[in-house]
């Protein structure tokens, strides 16, 4: 390759510092004498420039690459969202879930009216909300830059339309939500209208049933969001336990009464009056969910912990 290369340097030196007519006869000897000297300059400075043209020519992958990258993180963005830490396998890890509403499966524009919020345990207790104006909006960056549901305080809820446990059966139940206000509006409530057939949980921080309830000393945080975990293990309201950021909390107030969950529940307010004042919840939810037994001390600290890494919430302190 270095012998086709020198004629057509040698040619390409001639004819730029020789005028054609003289060079052309008279020094094809002595040419190819300098050209041993001059080739091997005029190939280095040659071959300099054609190899980084070929590696720069080569970038238009480079080019294309570019555009991939701002679609490849977009895509990977919503499960990273829903995957970490393995939020697509831990809750559904351990027996019992019935219901998990994770803001990061709605999707969407951020503020878009949210008319559906899939159940992503598999038993199929979505939220839904049919009625325009009563539809909760969309935050994608809702709660520490992790996707929630924000609600008015008005009108906004969403029905679950199935009981997702029902009687005095037991229950574990988890959420994080972040409440403008900390009073008895309703986070949830797993139950219909019957007699004490509802189990509102509230941004107090407590469970309240119709004529029964149990509201604990620590009441929800209006500035930063929470993980709160509330255990059932009899049939009444006095065998509720509770633990913020993983901390358990005494109860300070207690009316005991059986439990009759049942019927359709609700999202953002109680079942029985879904818009009435005091009743509809203000602020963020990120996640609720609901496993139909008690889980145990190890399986509760798991969830705990994917929850407070998830939303960047702080274990070990209210």
């Amino acid at each position: 390759m270095t012998n086709s290369a020198s004629p057509t340097s040698t040619a390409t030196v001639t004819a730029t510092r020789s005028r054609p007519p003289a060079t052309a006869t008279a020094v094809p000897t002595d040419t190819a004498a300098k050209s041993t000297s001059t080739p091997t300059r005029t190939l280095t400075s040659t071959r300099t420039p054609t190899s980084r043209p070929s590696s720069t020519a080569t970038p238009p992958p480079t080019a294309t690459r570019s555009p991939t990258p701002p679609l490849t993180p977009t895509r990977t963005a919503t499960p990273t969202i829903t995957a970490t830490p393995t939020p697509a396998s831990t809750p559904q890890s351990i027996a019992g879930l019935v219901l998990w509403l994770d803001a990061s499966q709605i999707g969407g524009a951020d503020g878009a009216p949210v008319s559906r919020w899939p159940d992503a345990s598999g038993a199929g207790n979505d939220a839904a909300q049919a009625v325009p104006v009563s539809q909760p909006l969309y935050a994608a960056k809702g709660i520490n830059n992790r996707a929630a549901v924000h609600f008015d305080g008005q009108d906004d809820y969403l029905s679950l339309t199935t009981a997702v446990v029902s009687g005095g059966q037991s229950r574990t139940v988890f959420l994080v939500a972040r409440p403008s206000a900390a009073d008895k509006q309703g986070i949830v409530d797993l139950g219909g209208s019957g007699p004490q057939a509802s189990f509102v949980i509230t941004p107090e921080y407590g469970v309240r049933v119709s004529a029964g309830q149990r509201v604990w000393s620590v009441s929800a945080s209006t500035t930063r969001p929470q993980v709160l975990s509330i255990v059932m293990t009899g049939g009444g309201t006095d065998t509720l336990s509770a633990w913020l950021n993983g901390l358990s909390m005494s109860a300070s107030k207690t009316v005991a009464v059986a439990l009759t969950t049942g019927g359709g529940g609700s999202v953002g307010t109680w079942t029985r009056q879904p818009v009435a004042t005091g009743n509809n919840f203000v602020g963020e939810i990120g996640e609720i969910i609901v496993y139909n037994r008690v889980l145990t001390t190890a399986e509760r600290n798991k969830i705990e912990s994917y929850l407070a890494q998830k939303y960047g919430v702080t274990l070990g302190s209210f």
